[in-house]
């Protein structure tokens, strides 16, 4: 399965691009993480995804080596836990 990415609202943020995206999980959330790319964003490169706390339902969200994770507290979540409720927005910054 995979994300959705809706991407909402461009930012001139200077030297950097901003876009607030709204992401959506699917049913089966893989251990690990989901992939997730620049170009999924609107960006050639990701320097920072910041979430934005909307439809986070009590999760929360990293962003590492080109996957989002999902935690309820410290905890990932577990392997196929359907999450597709679970719609944030986000801030993605970079170039």
């Amino acid at each position: 399965m995979a994300l959705a990415v809706v991407q909402k609202r461009y930012l001139d943020l200077g030297n950097s691009k901003g876009v607030i995206v709204g992401i959506t999980f699917d049913s089966s959330y893989p251990t690990g993480g989901e992939d997730l790319t620049a170009a999924q964003l609107g960006l050639s490169q990701v320097d920072a995804l910041i979430e934005a706390g909307v439809g986070s339902a009590g999760y929360n969200f990293r962003f590492v080596s080109g996957k989002l994770l999902a935690y309820n507290g410290t905890t990932e979540i577990a392997n196929a836990t359907n999450l597709s409720t679970v719609a944030p927005d986000f801030l993605a910054i970079g170039s």
